[in-house]
This record gives C-alpha cells, sequence and structure tokens, in this order.
C-alpha cells in the first residue's frame, strides 16, 4: 500500500478525520496525561467511543477546514523549533522526542518527517546543510568528518552518518 500519511490526513473531510479519530482513540486509550485535553474534546463529540457530528462546524466548513491545514505544518513547525539543539553548524531535536507527553505541537513536527522517534539517550539525528566555511553542501564535492573523540554509544550500540538529498 503506497499510502503517504500525511498526504491521507490531508485529503479527509472534518467528518472522515474525527470519525477515524474516535476509533483509533478506542482501539488505543490514551495516556492519563492526555485526560485534559480529551476532556476539551469531548464538548464536540470527540473522543473514544463518541460520534463526530460536523454540524457543530460553523462557517464554510470545507474552506475552514482547507486553511486551517494550509497553515498547520507552518505553526506546528515554529512550534517544534524551540525543541533543536545546536551543536556548532549541527543541530538535532532534543527531549522530550519519543516521550513527548503533552508537547502536542513536537509530536506532531517530528511526525511531519517520519511516524516514529527514538529517545535521545538511544539516537541523537544531527543534521546540517552547510560545510566549515558556511557553504551549502553539493553532493558534487568530496567531505571529511573529523572528531576530536568518537560520539558516546551504549553497549552493543553504533553510530552512523547516512547522506540525505544532492
Amino acid at each position: 500500500n503506497n499510502v503517504v500519511p500525511v498526504n491521507a490526513i490531508l485529503s479527509m473531510t472534518p467528518q472522515q478525520y474525527f470519525s477515524s479519530a474516535n476509533a483509533l482513540m478506542a482501539s488505543n486509550p490514551s495516556p492519563d496525561a492526555d485526560a485534559a485535553a480529551l476532556k476539551r474534546f469531548a464538548a464536540l463529540n470527540i473522543g473514544p467511543g463518541l460520534t463526530f457530528d460536523a454540524s457543530v462546524l460553523q462557517g464554510d466548513v470545507r474552506a475552514n477546514w482547507k486553511q486551517m491545514l494550509g497553515e498547520m505544518k507552518g505553526i506546528v513547525v515554529a512550534a517544534g523549533a524551540q525543541y533543536q539543539i545546536k551543536l556548532g553548524d549541527w543541530s538535532y531535536f532534543g527531549d522530550p522526542i519519543a516521550r513527548f507527553g503533552t508537547a502536542y505541537d513536537y509530536r506532531a513536527m517530528i511526525a511531519l518527517g517520519g511516524l516514529g522517534a527514538n529517545p535521545t539517550d538511544v539516537a541523537i539525528y544531527a543534521k546540517t546543510g552547510v560545510d566549515a566555511s558556511r557553504k551549502t553542501l553539493n553532493g558534487q564535492n568530496h567531505y571529511v568528518l573529523h572528531f576530536e573523540t568518537l560520539p558516546p554509544i551504549q553497549e552493543g550500540g553504533f553510530w552512523s552518518v547516512t547522506a540525505y538529498g544532492g
């Protein structure tokens, strides 16, 4: 199945999205930390075992839904940026990655790039887009990574470097 989760969600109507969310919450109970949010959502019939009714939505529902979805990525990415940790020209996303608790904006931002992440005590995914001269990396060039000391690893662990893109 070639479904891209973000694209599948973006193609849903509010009724489809919240009906699906309600069913998923019924079969995958939320942690206790979500109780306050679920209480607020229940007023709109959003929650485990509830039946969402799109008639609670006002205005031009289709246009408002499309606008909200279009704006959401930028909002989530901006909010998630507070979790970015700098290491010289490199950066990575720090705690509470993979142990998000109620950091919903952070969880959503990570989900935009992939559906999972390891906690920082297991893996750090450092990235950069520039070389030591602050020039944009380019696949036509050759680069050397230099470590004063090797990155720490857990017993039986490993470290690796992966290049993505051009």
